[in-house]
């Protein structure tokens, strides 16, 4: 009978027989694995930050090279963090980026809703989930792309703005001017008015002389 010293992860060994096709040592592994504290079909309670979660044991080692996987791998040399006395994992994580961890382990979806990829980026470095970070990452070079589109858009709109102001404000000195021009105008009528009503009286007074 084979023994895997207990420093060894199971999980990875018995990954690794089926890789190399070693299916009997796969499922020597497996029924040791069985047998020993914890089931993969364990249902979990975990408190993140205050909020409680709930999933399988599978989900939370679906990625084996992940520091999750080493804590609840069955007969982990990583055990989960403090437990309560009812069998709650304590986990001190954002729950709300945990959540969209736990979906990604689940679904093998980046399921982002109200909560910010930068927000998820440090959980998922902190667990190795190399592969969610690659996702996030490119999610994250997509939002700046669409911000600097919408900051380019802005300014634009901005540039466009400030000619329509200059222009209006063109044709406002243009109406002033003009304006100016007619007071000048007005000025000259009035002024010839007051001389042609001179002029009338003084035709007026020359012809009572001459009667």
């Amino acid at each position: 009978t084979m023994s895997i010293p207990h420093t060894m992860d199971k999980r990875l060994v018995m990954m690794a027989a089926k890789h190399l096709g070693l299916d009997d040592m796969a499922k020597q592994v497996e029924k040791e694995s069985s047998g020993t504290k914890g089931a993969m079909t364990d249902w979990l309670r975990l408190n993140v930050g205050g909020t409680i979660f709930e999933t399988s044991r599978a989900t939370l080692t679906s990625h084996p090279t992940s520091s999750l996987a080493r804590m609840f791998e069955p007969n982990s040399n990583l055990p989960p963090a403090t437990t309560t006395s009812d069998g709650v994992f304590l986990i001190d994580a954002c729950p709300a980026g945990f959540s969209v961890v736990l979906n990604w382990l689940r679904y093998r979806h980046l399921m982002l809703g109200i909560v910010k990829a930068a927000d998820v980026m440090p959980l998922a470095d902190y667990f190795g989930l190399e592969e969610l970070q690659g996702l996030l990452a490119k999610h994250m070079a997509k939002e700046d792309e669409a911000s600097s589109k919408l900051v380019g858009c802005i300014e634009e709109s901005v540039d466009r703005l400030e000619d329509v102001l200059q222009q209006v404000q063109c044709e406002i000195n243009g109406v002033q001017d003009k304006m100016e021009d007619i007071k000048i105008e007005v000025a000259g009528i009035a002024t010839g008015l007051e001389d042609l009503w001179r002029i009338k009286n003084e035709v007026a007074n020359i012809a009572s002389i001459m009667k």
